[in-house]
């Protein structure tokens, strides 16, 4: 064409036509075949394939995607699709399941160059392309520059000089391209240059890597009789797949606990044993284990994890567990969140995770939802907290709330110095309840020291810590109580 401008519409033979802002129109299906590696020899079908999933806490997963494959003897290329777009490249394996040792690596390469409409213009710098505008003219020309959203486009009549026109991009429809440059992908993939040294050609190979975009949590529901002497307690797992890929019929597995990573790699160790069915009274979904110094709980069944998908699964169900509550004034025992100060007590449950209370298994970490039947019968939600990961025979202590009916005031009635080396402090607590029955207020006072001793008390306590005491007070029915104590710090 000698003219830069032109009212014609007809299309280029295999042209596909990309409008830029994101809408791909009328793409011929050879145009896509190209954007994937087109000289492979091996291609990696989906023929016998299985997929294994580990996710671990804080976005992290390990994937073993094993495929039966025709792989030539010597040479040739083999090319993987269907890979995270947060691959860890330096984490990637292969290796033929069929015959040990018989497939040699001689090169490794992650593709992930992505077909784009700035990826098209900047391959297509000096090439000839068509613009056609929202009025319907058509140019066509050289590329002379490769803009950013919002910039002009640029053709030239010749490659090397001639008339220009400068388009803007708000009035391009549509961009039309010879084909897809080489060098692009439709998707990520992994490509290897391999080589085939056993008379075998048909192989079961495995390739594993890291990748990010995948994350699990977990959930609880613990309910309360009418007594808040007994709960029943389930827990969910929560998996969350942001990684652009779709895991379909995977065998999952979830790993707990703090695992170390240097720059985004993982230390990890596949040493499983001691299974143990998660749930009581139900059919188990997750069977427990060790692994290393972590818990992993494998599914039962294989499960499919879709890209940008939520998926709850039922990790464990306990009945009839002891739960102990408590009014607590002053910072929680046992606990090492900081909750704020307050006039009012908190309200405290209590119970061990042990078989006797009907559980005895590592729980992973996570939040603790909190719920009480009314008189009508139906569920209402009375506080939440989080646990962190707690191995089995160890206390659980949940914060649900502050009592709306039992209130303290601490005073500090006298701070005398004895010497150059010690000082005295008297403090008064009052607790008031305002129930209509008795109750117990666990009064936890933290001293500012460790060098300390208490030389005058109301009531018996009990050292928590080196830091920490604890005074069980009982105060009556719409009624009150005072605990008083003198502490002598020394340094």
């Amino acid at each position: 064409m000698h003219h830069l401008r032109t009212h014609t519409r007809s299309m280029l033979i295999l042209a596909a036509a990309l409008i830029v802002g994101g809408l791909l129109s009328g793409m011929p299906a050879a145009a896509q075949g190209s954007a994937q590696t087109a000289d492979s020899d091996a291609a990696a079908a989906d023929q016998g394939r299985r997929v294994f999933l580990t996710i671990y806490n804080g976005d992290l997963a390990l994937v073993r995607d094993v495929r039966v494959l025709s792989v030539a003897q010597g040479r040739s290329l083999l090319s993987f699709t269907d890979i995270p777009s947060r691959i860890d490249a330096t984490s990637v394996s292969l290796k033929s399941l069929t015959e040990e040792g018989s497939i040699r690596i001689l090169e490794q390469n992650y593709e992930y160059d992505m077909v784009s409409g700035d990826q098209l213009l900047r391959k297509y710098l000096g090439q000839r392309i068509e613009v056609c505008t929202q009025d319907g003219t058509a140019y066509v020309g050289y590329l002379i520059s490769a803009p950013g959203s919002g910039e002009s486009l640029i053709l030239a009549e010749e490659p090397w000089g001639g008339s220009i026109v400068a388009i803007q991009r708000s009035e391009i429809r549509v961009i039309r391209y010879p084909q897809i440059p080489a060098g692009l992908v439709m998707k990520p993939t992994l490509v290897w240059s391999l080589e085939n040294i056993s008379a075998q050609t048909e192989h079961e190979m495995e390739v594993s890597y890291l990748t990010g975009g995948l994350s699990w949590s977990a959930d609880y529901i613990l309910t309360l009789d009418d007594d808040d002497q007994f709960a029943d307690l389930t827990g969910w797992v929560t998996i969350t797949n942001t990684s652009g890929v779709e895991f379909e019929d995977a065998e999952l597995k979830l790993v707990a606990g703090d695992v170390n990573r240097v720059r985004d790699e993982v230390f990890y160790y596949e040493l499983a044993r001691s299974d143990k069915a998660l749930a009581l009274g139900t059919a188990p979904a997750f069977e427990e284990r060790s692994l290393f110094e972590y818990h992993l709980y494998k599914l039962g069944f294989p499960t499919t994890v879709k890209n940008n998908q939520t998926k709850q699964i039922q990790l464990l169900s306990a009945s009839d567990i002891p739960v102990e509550k408590q009014y607590v004034f002053g910072s929680i025992p046992g606990s090492t969140r900081w909750y704020g100060q307050s006039d009012k007590a908190k309200v405290v449950l209590r119970f061990k995770n042990s078989e006797e209370n009907n559980m005895g298994m590592p729980l992973p970490a996570g939040r603790v939802r909190v719920n009480k039947a009314d008189v009508d019968g139906s569920l209402e939600f009375v506080g939440e907290d989080s646990i962190e990961h707690t191995p089995k025979d160890e206390e659980l202590t949940l914060y649900v709330g502050d009592a709306f009916d039992v209130v303290g005031e601490k005073v500090n009635v006298s701070t005398t110095r004895v010497g150059s080396n010690a000082r005295r402090e008297k403090y008064s607590i009052e607790l008031r309840n305002h129930k209509t029955e008795a109750i117990d207020v666990h009064v936890v006072e933290t001293m500012t020291s460790g060098s300390f001793e208490i030389l005058e008390k109301s009531h018996d306590y009990k050292k928590i810590d080196a830091y920490t005491i604890e005074f069980v007070v009982r105060v009556p029915a719409d009624g009150s109580a005072t605990v008083t104590y003198e502490v002598m710090y020394t340094w």
